[in-house]
């Protein structure tokens, strides 16, 4: 009889007991924290929110040129948390911080060990009693979710292997700025891996309006199929993947490249190369859109010689060197927007369980 009744006195046994049912092989884990304004997409970002950051990043530049800029982040720390070394991205998030009187801390790949010798959520956890806000650099963008998932403080996404928003809004951020008009009634074409930069550009088409040609060989994998089918079920942008350069060019106002094998690729170099052939940005190339003031823009490092060549690199229509200087302006905006620090701290450092 007791055996009988054990299934329907059990529940009632573990609430007067206060007790949790563990499963065998079953992990407790607190549910994701929420109310954290994180960056991990373009896409958590309405086309109001876009555009706000875009004209901040305006106001920004200009008082960083004036020596106007005002030290909004005093008493404010950042954790640098990278498992991909960096250049652009670590320089400008810290040289933009310091100027808007903040503090950084750079974690390098060996310092954290990231979901290795730690667990990511413990990182999370943990980094969040110490500092105001993270910014991540990963190679798996399930690590950057985890991170978000578990830190109370904001975590902005500096690159994972599935997007790079802080870069397409500072390539917004150029385009707008050098052609002097918001981009809508430009057309941009992406040239070369169908990438997180791919990804990224979907993401923003699906929230702001413009032209977009994603153009990516044949051979390798085609762009995110959720994003592409985002981008174009959203309504607002015309989007069109092609397989075939010259297919994509005509009327580009711009032309995006990055490079061919990124991190974590170069053992397979010689293996991608060849899927590049007949790929380069030449200035034959640029000359095809039939429009004489098409400009060339690259995430950076550029491999000279293969992707793009020096000529174009140099040339006039490249505007490189002003989008790598916008990533500052930009990334600072975008803290801006989710920290307000303007006298509002309501996520600094709050308490979470452990």
């Amino acid at each position: 009889m007791l055996l009988i009744m054990l299934p329907l006195l059990l529940p009632l046994l573990l609430l007067l007991l206060g007790g949790v049912v563990m499963v065998l092989g079953e992990v407790s884990s607190p549910s994701c924290l929420t109310g954290v304004p994180h960056f991990l997409e373009i896409t958590e970002l309405s086309g109001s929110n876009i555009r706000h950051i875009i004209q901040l990043a305006k106001v920004v530049k200009r008082k960083t040129k004036t020596g106007e800029l005002s030290t909004v982040f005093s008493n404010y720390e950042m954790a640098l948390i990278f498992t991909k070394p960096s250049l652009r991205t670590r320089s400008s998030f810290e040289g933009g911080f310091h100027r808007l009187g903040g503090h950084t801390v750079y974690f390098a790949p060996s310092d954290i060990g990231l979901g290795k010798r730690e667990a990511v959520k413990d990182i999370a956890r943990v980094q969040s009693r110490f500092f105001d806000l993270i910014v991540a650099r990963v190679h798996k963008h399930e690590h950057l979710k985890e991170l978000a998932c578990y830190s109370s403080v904001p975590v902005i996404n500096a690159l994972s292997d599935y997007n790079h928003p802080v870069q397409i809004m500072a390539d917004l951020f150029t385009i707008v700025e050098h052609f002097k008009e918001p981009i809508t009634n430009k057309k941009i074409v992406y040239v070369g891996d169908c990438n997180n930069i791919v990804t990224s550009w979907l993401k923003l088409a699906s929230r702001v309006a413009f032209t977009l040609a994603v153009a990516c060989p044949p051979t390798l994998s085609p762009p995110d199929a959720q994003a592409l089918a985002e981008a174009k079920n959203a309504g607002l942008s015309t989007v069109d993947y092609f397989t075939n350069i010259s297919a994509a060019l005509p009327g580009a106002d711009v032309i995006y490249a990055d490079v061919w094998t990124s991190m974590g690729e170069k053992e397979k170099q010689s293996e991608r190369l060849a899927h590049f052939k007949g790929w380069t940005i030449t200035s034959s190339v640029m000359r095809s859109t039939g429009k004489p003031n098409t400009v060339f823009m690259h995430c950076l490092p550029a491999e000279r010689g293969r992707e793009v060549t020096e000529e174009v690199l140099e040339s006039k229509s490249s505007i490189i060197f002003d989008q790598a200087e916008n990533r500052q302006h930009v990334q600072m905006a975008i803290l801006m927007h989710l920290l307000k620090p303007y006298g509002n701290r309501t996520h600094r450092r709050t308490t979470t369980k452990a």
